[in-house]
């Protein structure tokens, strides 16, 4: 589910953008470490997966700057395996950095 609240706006879709710092930013919340996962999107029609870019759904992004693309499998099901390039561990900067 792609949103923090989840129970409210229940998708099978997984919440991307292309930002690196941004991702690291979601994937430390709260303080704990976490992945950032690299995706092929060169490969996701072949692989049944469909892109959502929210800012040609959305009248106004709550983030714009994510340039946020929800991703959905064809079955909305888990995203296949073979879409991942990279998975990268991260952990949150010291404060003050």
């Amino acid at each position: 589910m792609h949103q923090r609240d989840s129970t409210r706006y229940p998708t099978s879709g997984i919440s991307t953008t292309p930002n690196y710092e941004h991702a690291v930013r979601y994937a430390t919340h709260n303080g704990k470490s976490g992945y950032v996962y690299k995706i092929d999107t060169a490969s996701l029609d072949a692989n049944g997966v469909k892109a959502f870019p929210v800012d040609h759904h959305a009248v106004r992004p709550a983030i714009p700057d994510d340039h946020e693309v929800i991703l959905v499998a064809q079955d909305f099901g888990p995203l296949p395996d073979r879409i991942i390039v990279e998975i990268t561990e991260v952990k949150e900067p010291p404060t003050g950095e």
